[in-house]
């Protein structure tokens, strides 16, 4: 099939990676972030998603699907300039909504985030009262409600939880995967607080869901979380710790307040299956020994990255 992926950063490249091996991909991406890895067979468009002009290319490559990821990422990337991000998180997604509408593609698949529930004791479903506490996740929940009011046809929203796994665009500003990184270099991991729970979601369960939406040629369509596996942040550190002979250091202070237990229920009843585990990501990464040793290099952070972007974009 011709799909178009608007985003090829840390999940997108791993998206890329797996569905170019049997469909013809464009990648439209501005590499704000930094220049993105290139696969062989896909067609890469350097553009941002505020620009009108992408109409035109949509025209002419003719997409059947939609896979849309773009936006500026993180709590700690969104505020190096909170203008840009609002304007690329809400005036982009408006620009490609118009498009999709206007060329009447109705395969259409937005990547949102389950930060968008903030804090709650409660599982929360896809049901559940959203309440963002942080600039990113209103960018998300804004985007969702945009997107539900412009298109009403074959629209499928995941709400991925705190993603970790290998990725062709690596990322080490992820807790789980900053935390391997720092076990596999014999570092003492500091949680800060502990007891807040977050889903934590291997990176090949997100590229399995999209497969499994393809293959099911959309009959799926609404909001589905993908939160993966519950855990506190400690029962997080404490594994990983296990796993690489590291000591695990609590700072009662809490910095980051977001808390919530999401419910996985939908996407199973679809038959879908999760595989990942923390476990599995710690063996895979013990064969990539020259990124994980790396771990602290700036390109691996997404609020560095886009701040070198902007400082050369002044020039």
């Amino acid at each position: 099939m011709k799909i178009i992926v608007i985003g090829q950063g840390y999940i997108g490249s791993a998206i890329v990676k797996k569905i170019s091996e049997n469909n013809e991909i464009l990648v439209i991406d501005n590499e704000m972030f930094g220049e993105i890895p290139k696969f062989e067979n896909v067609k890469y468009l350097k553009k941002d998603i505020r620009d009108e002009s992408l109409l035109k290319d949509f025209e002419e490559f003719k997409p059947e699907i939609i896979i849309n990821l773009a936006s500026v990422v993180g709590d700690p990337a969104c505020l190096v300039n909170t203008s840009l991000t609002m304007d690329i998180n809400l005036e982009g997604i408006k620009n490609i909504c118009n498009i999709v509408k206007k060329l009447e593609i109705k395969k259409f698949i937005h990547c949102s985030t389950c930060s968008i529930f903030g804090f709650s004791d409660e599982l929360m479903d896809e049901e559940s009262l959203t309440l963002p506490i942080d600039l990113y996740a209103f960018t998300k929940e804004a985007q969702e409600k945009i997107i539900f009011n412009k298109l009403k046809d074959e629209i499928i929203i995941f709400r991925f939880g705190t993603v970790y796994g290998f990725s062709p665009f690596m990322r080490y500003d992820l807790i789980v995967n900053k935390f391997v990184a720092m076990g596999l270099n014999g570092k003492s991991l500091t949680v800060y607080g502990g007891q807040q729970v977050r889903p934590f979601i291997y990176i090949e369960d997100i590229v399995a869901a999209i497969i499994h939406v393809i293959n099911n040629n959309f009959n799926l369509k609404g909001i589905f979380n993908l939160g993966g596996e519950n855990l506190t942040i400690l029962q997080m550190a404490d594994n990983i710790a296990a796993q690489t002979n590291v000591k695990v250091i609590i700072n009662k202070e809490i910095e980051d307040k977001r808390n919530y237990r999401v419910s996985n229920k939908k996407i199973k009843n679809t038959d879908f299956v999760f595989k990942g585990t923390i476990q599995k990501f710690i063996e895979e990464m013990k064969k990539y020994k020259d990124i994980f040793l790396d771990y602290e290099n700036p390109i691996y952070y997404r609020d560095r990255t886009l701040r070198k972007f902007l400082e050369k974009e002044a020039q």
